[in-house]
């Protein structure tokens, strides 16, 4: 099979004597420069960064990946030379099972950035249930996907503080992207996606070993997580609720305007002075840095404006334009509106929509971003007003959004809000059985 041979040629172009100095400077930047007690599994965690994310000569350099393609362009025929360009964009990603075709495939959804691949290999729908997690890096072949090095399985009680701990991590790594630098999910998986795996070994080591433990305790740390997802699920609803100091309107609402942030982070400077606990002294003491984030008034770097995008379409440009400035008046965060240039983008590179007037493309958006961060003051009628178009034709191409996309509820690649507590029941009856 090619793609076999494509990926053992890989393997042996890394190891080959040639490039034992490179290798040995790969594994001293993976590990740290620690020695581990190696096995099979760490390995090939090693080998697949090593293979598809680890730079030749630094940031400047190339990709081994792209290095190999490169030497051996004159060698390859036009199969091989497609595959090795495909596997240049695999990333390292979270995934869970979907479906299950006993003895051939799973198909797995993507819980970060979406969409579902269909993953040809027999030995894994002996290893996995539905809803189980896998940490891995999907390669194309044709129109079906491959594991290239294996994938850690987990169970499907990590959904949660997992996706709690990547989240947290994206955020941190948002911080470090400088204004204009194009910082989404897959870039994000690119630089720091090897380190979901050090997130699953130290979440593993504080969860109890067995399913089977009569008398399961909590470490410290999952003490710690429960109670910032009981806080997290409290404050998400906080930024809902009317408050006397701001004229009884929400701190959502009121973050709209200039005058409006400055009196939110007036009450947020209040809340830090009485120790992360509102004026009153009521409900439980919160980290403020952390609250300021789930209002998007924390960064404004590595957020790409409209202009900075490669757009296909003249006519997608406008539309993106349109809706950058129709919810910066409207006093949407820089972030969601960053994020509702990215879903724009994002559906017009899957589906390609032709139309004479961007207005209603503009309206379903501004519609589609403001249903993701459950905003309700954008109803399809008032756009269709607004812009002059048919309410039908927002409705029509929200639908086309949703369904192109596959979104869901506080989708991660577009939404600002951090989720409800997901899976908290089924993490708790296991903790507690």
């Amino acid at each position: 099979m090619l793609a076999n041979d494509l990926q053992q040629q890989m393997v042996n172009y890394v190891n080959a004597p040639a490039r034992d100095q490179l290798r040995y400077e790969a594994f001293l930047e993976f590990f740290d420069n620690e020695e581990p007690e190696m096995d099979d599994y760490l390995w090939d965690r090693f080998m697949d960064w090593f293979l598809f994310d680890y730079y030749c000569e630094g940031k400047g350099g190339k990709p081994v990946i792209l290095q190999f393609r490169e030497e051996r362009d004159a060698r390859l025929d036009e199969r091989s030379r497609e595959l090795l360009e495909r596997w240049e964009q695999a990333v390292i990603s979270l995934y869970e099972v979907v479906d299950i075709e006993a003895g051939r495939s799973v198909t797995l959804k993507d819980l970060l950035r979406g969409g579902r691949y269909v993953v040809l290999d027999e030995e894994i729908t002996t290893n996995v249930e539905k809803k189980s997690l896998l940490v891995t890096r999907l390669l194309p072949v044709r129109k079906e996907y491959r594991f290239s090095m294996g994938a850690t399985i987990l169970p499907p009680f990590f959904k949660s503080p997992l996706l709690k701990e990547i989240r947290s991590d994206y955020r941190e790594f948002l911080e470090y992207m400088e204004e204009g630098v194009e910082a989404g999910w897959d870039a994000y998986l690119r630089e720091w996606g090897f380190e979901i795996d050090a997130m699953v070994d130290h979440l593993a080591e504080d969860l109890p070993a067995s399913e089977n433990q009569n008398e399961p305790s909590l470490s410290p740390r999952v003490e710690e997580f429960l109670r910032d997802l009981m806080l997290d699920e409290y404050y998400r609803r906080w930024i809902d609720k009317p408050m006397s100091a701001l004229e009884g309107r929400t701190p959502r609402e009121v973050i709209r305007s200039e005058a409006g942030r400055q009196r939110v982070e007036k009450v947020l400077r209040n809340m830090a002075a009485q120790g992360g606990r509102e004026e009153t002294g009521d409900g439980p003491a919160y980290n403020v840095v952390k609250l300021r984030k789930m209002l998007g008034l924390s960064r404004t770097g590595g957020l790409i404006r409209a202009d900075r995008y490669p757009w296909t379409a003249q006519e997608y440009g406008k539309v993106a334009k349109i809706v950058e400035v129709n919810l910066e008046k409207a006093g949407f965060t820089p972030e969601q509106v960053a994020n509702a240039i990215r879903l724009w983008y994002d559906f017009t590179e899957k589906e390609r929509p032709r139309f004479r007037k961007p207005e209603v493309w503009a309206a379903a958006v501004i519609y589609t971003s403001a249903r993701i961060e459950f905003d309700h003051s954008f109803t399809q009628q008032g756009l269709a007003d607004r812009f002059g178009v048919a309410s039908n034709g927002i409705s029509n191409n929200y639908s086309r959004i949703r369904e192109t996309l596959r979104l869901e509820a506080f989708d991660n690649r577009y939404c600002t809000l951090e989720p409800p507590v997901e899976g908290i029941e089924e993490f708790l009856a296991w903790l507690l059985h």
